[in-house]
């Protein structure tokens, strides 16, 4: 403790006889006669500006400034306790108080640099620009070599609107400095405020000479041009940049933003092509200047579509390590309806950043578009690795396990992936919709049953459910009374669906309601157009029960050209009878 102590003794007399003594360049040392009236209060106020000090540094203002007003109590006008007291005061927002000691510091010492900064400061704030200026002026007389003052004179002009005499100042600096590209880039935007447009180009032109090889200061030339409605000048500017550095890709990509304003889309295309070459050029500016086509591309527009497929391969094979460029890549692949590429764009991105996972969302969407189930099982269990809270994947892959019969791993993988489902009622409904089916497969009825009731209860008019459900239980023969009531709801919620049809004609059949069912079966099959092996074979056994045996024969061999039927058909057409 006493080392610690020690050093912030030590580190305490530094800052008193720092703020003391005059810090600036234009300070001069100079005798004074002590200002305080006795030994004992020198020591009380030396005791004071250190604890302001010490308090200050640790970020205890309050108490900082307490301490520096004792100070003032003991010496009103002590330079560096006011100077203390007034940057304390101005931080905290009480400008006109620190205006005052502010003052009082420079007035004690008018040669500080430090105070007389501050007090610049402070008026500056209020506005006060003619002192102020006149105090910055002071300043840069004492120090001429001093950048930095010329720059705090030059923003008092502008915050006071003197735009010509920041432009002198600029000028004062730039002969001190020589050009610089702040200068010059300030310069020309007075200028242009100032409405002396040849002023501005030629301080660009001047920046330009300066240093010839920086294609920026071309670009920024040819944007003045531009901006100004002078076309041919700016492209005057943009051919004379290639002729210096034929390969910069931002000069590729300034010409390309011409050529588009200026809607000639083969030349914009050509620049854009030399910039996707360019792997110095970032990838991130590359997608962004291609993105606005993903939705403004159609089909119909041949050319272009070309065009925007060639940036797109020359991005790819420029970029071969980036996830980023694969996963665009892919989105217009998917635009274009192009599911297979798409899939094998995604699937690269996700081999080089696993941790997108609306990549993977995507692989798996398109698993389902195309049908690809053994993809699909393979993606969600992926994405379910790397995503375990993440619920759509378990849902797919429930989906995909079900669709391939692999019953008990589509059970085992819907019953985790609910637990993970938040805020998402359609998407829980969807979990028991394709647990019931999972459930029906492995005769478990009871759960079936449970997992439809409660789809149900969450989505009433989802036709899927409604539609399984009652078609499994026609097949049980057991609730046919609610079997009817869902069914006839999906029929009334989604009219026309030959599928939902067909479940009503199989539920009123299994309630030996064989001529209302015909009716229904034949309306479903004028939809489907006698292709469904499903719905043929259901209207022969109901031809059978309406005693209309060779019609239903008939129906049996057509649904065995169209397809599978049941497992009984092949045993009911070589036996001309109904087998149950």
């Amino acid at each position: 403790m006493k080392i610690i102590h020690h050093i912030i003794f030590g580190l305490g007399i530094l800052l008193l006889a720092t703020s003391c003594r005059s810090t600036g360049k234009i300070s001069k040392d100079k005798n004074k006669q002590s200002e305080f009236v006795s030994e004992a209060k020198r020591l009380e106020f030396e005791a004071s500006f250190y604890n302001g000090n010490k308090e200050k540094i640790l970020g205890n203002n309050q108490e900082a400034a307490r301490n520096f007003a004792g100070c003032l109590r003991i010496s009103p006008k002590n330079p560096a306790a006011s100077y203390e007291l007034a940057m304390l005061l101005f931080k905290s927002g009480d400008v006109s108080n620190a205006e005052k000691l502010a003052a009082t510091a420079l007035e004690g010492d008018p040669d500080n640099e430090w105070y007389c900064l501050l007090y610049t400061e402070i008026l500056m704030q209020q506005k006060k620009f003619k002192p102020a200026l006149s105090l910055l002026e002071k300043l840069i007389v004492a120090n001429p070599g001093n950048s930095e003052n010329y720059l705090l004179k030059i923003n008092c002009l502008l915050m006071s609107g003197d735009l010509k005499a920041a432009i002198k100042e600029y000028d004062r600096l730039e002969k001190m400095n020589g050009i610089s590209e702040e200068i010059s880039i300030q310069k020309e935007r007075i200028y242009i405020k100032l409405q002396k447009f040849d002023l501005a180009v030629e301080e660009l032109k001047k920046l330009i000479r300066s240093n010839p090889t920086e294609i920026r200061y071309h670009n920024l030339l040819a944007e003045l041009y531009l901006a100004n409605n002078k076309q041919d000048k700016a492209l005057a500017v943009y051919e004379e940049a290639r002729k210096i550095d034929p390969d910069n890709p931002y000069l590729h990509a300034s010409l390309a933003d011409f050529y588009r304003r200026n809607k000639n889309t083969k030349a914009y295309f050509e620049e854009l092509k030399l910039v996707f070459k360019n792997r110095d050029y970032p990838t991130d500016n590359k997608i962004k200047s291609i993105a606005p086509y993903y939705t403004n591309l159609n089909s119909s527009d041949v050319e272009l579509a070309a065009m925007v497929n060639e940036l797109l391969d020359i991005l790819v094979s420029t970029h071969p390590d980036d996830a980023a460029v694969f996963a665009v890549r892919g989105d217009f692949y998917l635009k274009e309806e192009k599911f297979e590429k798409a899939h094998e764009m995604y699937r690269r991105s996700a081999k080089i950043d696993k941790s997108n996972y609306s990549v993977f969302n995507q692989m798996m969407l398109i698993d389902s578009k195309l049908g690809n189930f053994e993809n699909m099982i393979l993606d969600a269990v992926n994405a379910t690795e790397l995503f375990p809270s993440q619920a759509l994947p378990y849902l797919m892959g429930g989906m995909a396990y079900n669709q391939q019969k692999n019953y008990s791993k589509a059970i085992a993988m819907l019953r985790t992936g609910i637990g993970y489902v938040v805020d998402n009622n359609l998407m829980l409904s969807q979990f028991y919709a394709n647990l019931g089916d999972a459930y029906y497969q492995q005769k478990e009825y009871l759960r079936t049953d449970s997992c439809f009731d409660k789809a149900l209860e969450i989505n009433p008019e989802d036709t899927y459910v409604l539609n399984n459900y009652s078609y499994y239980l026609s097949l049980r023969k057991q609730k046919l009374e609610k079997a009817e009531k869902m069914s006839k709801k999906s029929n009334e919620l989604d009219p026309g669906n030959p599928s939902y049809m067909d479940t009503y004609a199989w539920v009123l059949y299994a309630m030996q309601k064989y001529t209302d069912a015909k009716g229904w079966i034949e309306r479903a099959l004028e939809k489907d157009g006698n292709k469904n092996a499903v719905l043929l074979e259901h209207y022969g056994d109901i031809l059978y029960w309406l005693d209309m045996k060779p019609q239903a024969f008939e129906y049996w061999m057509k649904a065995k050209e169209a397809g599978t039927g049941s497992e009984f058909l092949e045993k009911k057409i070589a036996e001309k009878k109904l087998i149950e």
